[in-house]
């Protein structure tokens, strides 16, 4: 079963009342179900809004990008519905537990599974006994940890990272990415992030450096 995401010659830019920013020009990539990429480098580089592409959200200014799920063209609405997304902020719901913050997204979509899911879960990223406890009662990486589960519960093709360690000491981001790339393999989905952590970005199969408005593959 073929799962991909191609660009074509992408080019991205935004207006402000002045001047036209061009974030990069003739972007191409490949990305398939199974592997990791990494996008590495400086702040203002436009790794996150590369990203945002990639993931459907958003339309680039030129170029094309194909979404393939299950041998098939898809629209952005069929890619995001399976996708996962990991942020640099969490963005768990504070008046849930950490249980409740994983099963909701599978109770939204009428899964009567949902809770036994998220106990197994918890258990994959080492939480099982935090089970019971809200977003303020956990450490940021803990917290992390419930967003990579939640990420992945939802049986994604494709799971976008941006900044996933941003907010963690390096022990923990080390463990948290750790979670991420086996996830990944395991689990055979694409993983997909931007960092400017080097050594976060050297974990994947693929890396790339976004600089002066170029994606440059690194060795």
């Amino acid at each position: 079963m073929v799962h991909a995401i191609t660009l074509d010659s992408v080019s991205h830019h935004f207006q402000t009342a002045t001047d036209r920013i061009v974030l990069f020009e003739d972007v191409s990539l490949d990305i398939q179900a199974g592997r990791s990429y990494s996008i590495a480098g400086p702040s203002g580089a436009g790794k996150s809004s590369l990203l945002t592409l990639v993931a459907g959200l958003e339309t680039p200014k030129a170029g094309r990008i194909e979404f393939t799920i299950d041998n098939r063209i898809a629209s952005q609405t069929t890619l995001r519905k399976r996708s996962g997304f990991i942020f640099q902020q969490f963005h768990l719901l504070p008046e849930l537990d950490a249980l409740s913050n994983l099963a909701l997204p599978l109770r939204l979509k009428g899964d009567k599974n949902a809770y036994d899911k998220a106990h197994a879960w918890l258990a994959r990223v080492g939480l099982t006994a935090r089970a019971r406890h809200k977003p303020a009662q956990l450490s940021g990486g803990e917290q992390q940890r419930v967003a990579i589960a939640r990420a992945f519960i939802g049986d994604p093709v494709f799971v976008f990272a941006d900044e996933p360690t941003g907010n963690l000491d390096e022990k923990t981001a080390e463990h948290v990415a750790e979670l991420m790339f086996d996830f990944g393999r395991t689990d055979q989905r694409a993983l997909v992030l931007v960092t400017h952590n080097r050594a976060l970005a050297a974990k994947a199969d693929h890396r790339f450096r976004m600089a002066a408005g170029e994606l440059e593959r690194l060795p």
